[in-house]
């Protein structure tokens, strides 16, 4: 079985320590947030941040508008939205470019 090359997420790490915050403080900011919408807590914690950026695990959909908010940017300034697609796929989007317009947009609008 093939194995998945781990990409670190260095820019979610950069991000994080902009702030002076360690991987505690960025899941205890993403946490008051979900708590702040209403939402259930999902288990995150220091080590999920820390997978995240490792490359181990991929940022999960639900918790990216809250990295949103926390971070107080827009969704296409953030580490998943980098080389021209979201990091999710771990490819290039097929479609035209007027086709992805329409997908990040759609994304965005959930956000």
């Amino acid at each position: 079985m093939p194995t998945r090359e781990r990409k670190p997420n260095r820019l979610l790490a950069w991000e994080r320590l902009q702030r002076g915050w360690s991987h505690e403080e960025l899941a205890r900011q993403i946490i008051a947030e979900m708590e702040r919408r209403g939402d259930k807590d999902t288990g995150l914690n220091r080590n999920t941040v820390r997978r995240w950026e490792t490359g181990e695990r991929r940022t999960d959909p639900r918790y990216r508008k809250y990295l949103v908010a926390v971070f107080g940017k827009p969704a296409d300034q953030l580490p998943w939205w980098r080389a021209g697609r979201p990091a999710w796929t771990g490819r290039r989007f097929s479609g035209n470019s007027s086709s992805w317009g329409r997908v990040r947009s759609c994304y965005l609008s959930l956000i």
